[in-house]
């Protein structure tokens, strides 16, 4: 056992010594995304005189926000980096379901994060002043929460408010990018980059966090069944829900037929990234 303790430590040390001897990039980076995808995620139902009402479909998609996060490059060749990335999405507020008919409203919207770790290569083309580069990543979503928000109110009178949380899957996802830097000094660089990212996640469960009626707090009356959704890829007559199955229980999860949620976009980047000097370059 103790060889292989000296093993781990000789290829630790070789490790270290090989990626302090490369020169480093430490950046931090904002941006905006926006959706490159057209799904239909809603319907709206309005008032219009009385007498008739129009209906129509929401566009939309969860991954329309703010994004930042870190990097870190390590230059293994003269046009090769190794990047490793850590983005945060903060999702913008998105409706879902909008009814508006005699006084009558009824208001469903959703808001979704997301944590994600990108390890990838950078292709770098580099020139005095401006480099251009490409950079290809697989997208690992550490975190992917989306607060559903849902109220209903009458004669402008609160019938009903709650708030659920869904959690999904681990799905894989790919990104791409293209960019380019300007030097500032031997330490500092600016950049700007355009990155595509395919991500879709499927839905894992749902959990109602807050529900009231009236104004009065009644989310403990509710059933485990009536409170909380497992989702999953196929049902049958032995998964508890009352539409498959007679013989539910109501001290679990009601069971559904899961579904995706897209967040693929095109997002707009800029990054400040200070070069930490090799020992090669000392």
């Amino acid at each position: 056992m103790k060889y292989i303790y000296i093993i781990v430590l000789i290829f630790s040390s070789n490790l270290s010594n090989f990626i302090f001897s490369q020169k480093v990039e430490f950046g931090i980076n904002t941006g905006y995304s926006f959706p490159n995808s057209n799904a239909i995620i809603g319907k709206q139902e309005i008032d219009i005189n009385g007498n008739q009402y129009s209906i129509s479909n929401i566009i939309g998609s969860f991954s329309a926000g703010l994004n930042y996060g870190l990097t870190t490059n390590l230059k293994i060749h003269e046009h090769v980096k190794l990047c490793l990335g850590f983005d945060f999405l903060k999702g913008n507020e998105i409706t879902l379901y909008n009814y508006d008919v005699n006084d009558t409203i009824l208001k469903i919207s959703g808001k979704a994060i997301q944590q994600r770790f990108s390890p990838g290569f950078m292709f770098h083309f580099p020139t005095k002043k401006i480099s251009f580069f490409a950079r290809t990543s697989l997208v690992i979503p550490l975190k992917t929460e989306t607060e559903i928000t849902e109220s209903r109110s009458s004669n402008d009178i609160s019938i009903y408010q709650l708030k659920k949380r869904l959690d999904y899957n681990f799905n894989l996802g790919f990104q791409y990018a293209i960019g380019a830097e300007v030097n500032l000094n031997k330490s500092l660089k600016l950049s700007l980059s355009m990155e595509s990212l395919l991500n879709n996640m499927t839905i894992k469960s749902s959990k109602t966090a807050e529900y009231s009626q009236n104004g009065i707090d009644v989310l403990a009356n509710q059933t485990e069944y009536t409170k909380n959704t497992n989702f999953h890829k196929n049902l049958n007559n032995f998964s508890n829900n009352l539409e498959y199955n007679n013989f539910t229980t109501s001290d679990k999860a009601k069971d559904e037929l899961t579904f995706d949620h897209d967040f693929s976009a095109f997002i707009l980047k800029f990054s400040v990234i200070y070069v930490l000097k090799s020992k090669s370059h000392d």
